[in-house]
């Protein structure tokens, strides 16, 4: 650590070069060395920052007749943020969103938009499980209406609790038929444990089309495992 004493030509200094950095302190300016960040992140932040900027240069190498189109397709679609329902995205912000969670699900990114109806978005009707299954049952035929989920499911939870945010799990579904999507093997890895009988398991659910940036509102809820047979 280094002290620093201001001449007539330098009055003042500030900010990093290099591997340093100017602070001040109770006895003055001082130069020391710039903490190293050494919090890598896990794989699956790794790889979310990853998508992220591929998102992020796809929007940049938009011509402005595109953005454009990105903007007044938020009136059609009506996409607002998180925590008010009455205040609508950017075209920006709907841009990114959309294309990053298409790109977690091994699609390709959308940059022209088409303009569909919305689908009649499925819920969840119930949760069967075994000692080698997980699966979800929906009201919908997923094979006919085009679209896919983001499903976040939790631990198991004591039954008098309310529903809670707190620990639920990106589910990236890994079967999937008619009615049903099977979420077996990632529940495993994130949880260390599968879904037993009875089990009360907390959740939150969206959809999102295949063809088009529309998606629905956030449904959240209580499960109860049922046996899978």
């Amino acid at each position: 650590m280094a002290r620093i004493k201001y001449a007539s030509i330098v009055s003042d200094v500030s900010g990093s070069v290099g591997s340093a950095t100017f602070q001040r302190s109770l006895y003055g300016p001082i130069l020391r060395n710039r903490p190293r960040n050494t919090r890598a992140g896990t794989a699956s932040q790794l790889k979310a920052r990853s998508v992220m900027m591929q998102c992020q240069y796809a929007w940049r190498a938009l011509s402005v007749a595109q953005r454009k189109q990105w903007d007044q397709y938020i009136a059609f679609s009506g996409a607002s943020i998180n925590r008010d329902r009455g205040i609508l995205m950017s075209g920006h912000s709907l841009y990114l969103k959309y294309n990053f969670h298409r790109l977690l699900r091994g699609l390709s990114v959308v940059n022209n938009l088409i303009y569909i109806s919305a689908p009649q978005w499925p819920v969840i009707d119930y949760l069967q499980t075994s000692p080698t299954y997980v699966y979800i049952r929906f009201t919908g035929n997923l094979t006919t209406l085009n679209i896919w989920p983001t499903l976040l499911l939790s631990p198991k939870r004591v039954a008098s609790w309310s529903f809670s945010k707190q620990g639920l799990r990106f589910m990236l579904d890994t079967y999937a038929s008619t009615y049903y999507l099977g979420y077996t093997n990632v529940y495993n890895q994130i949880f260390g444990r599968p879904i037993a009988y009875a089990d009360i398991i907390h959740y939150q659910l969206q959809w999102w089309s295949r063809t088009a940036p529309i998606l629905s509102a956030i449904q959240t809820g209580i499960l109860s495992a049922q046996p899978y047979f």
